[in-house]
């Protein structure tokens, strides 16, 4: 009798482990999938003002070579 208690009391115990989890979880509002897809959005945007930026020294580069 006072295993199954024990037994019982350890399964409620868990389940409400996980329940507490779940919505500190859900509170914290963290989306793994919504951060990778502003990470690749942010990346992307990185990578065209990096060629923007060279391109213009480029550009640079070759009118001071012309007016030299």
């Amino acid at each position: 009798m006072k295993a199954q208690r024990a037994d019982t009391g350890a399964a409620d115990a868990n389940t409400l482990l996980t329940t507490v989890v779940q919505r500190r979880d859900d509170y914290s509002g963290v989306n793994l999938d919504e951060e990778l897809s502003n990470m690749i959005v942010f990346q992307n945007s990185y990578n065209a003002a990096a060629r923007l930026i060279t391109t213009a020294k480029e550009m640079y580069d070759t009118l001071l070579a012309v007016v030299q």
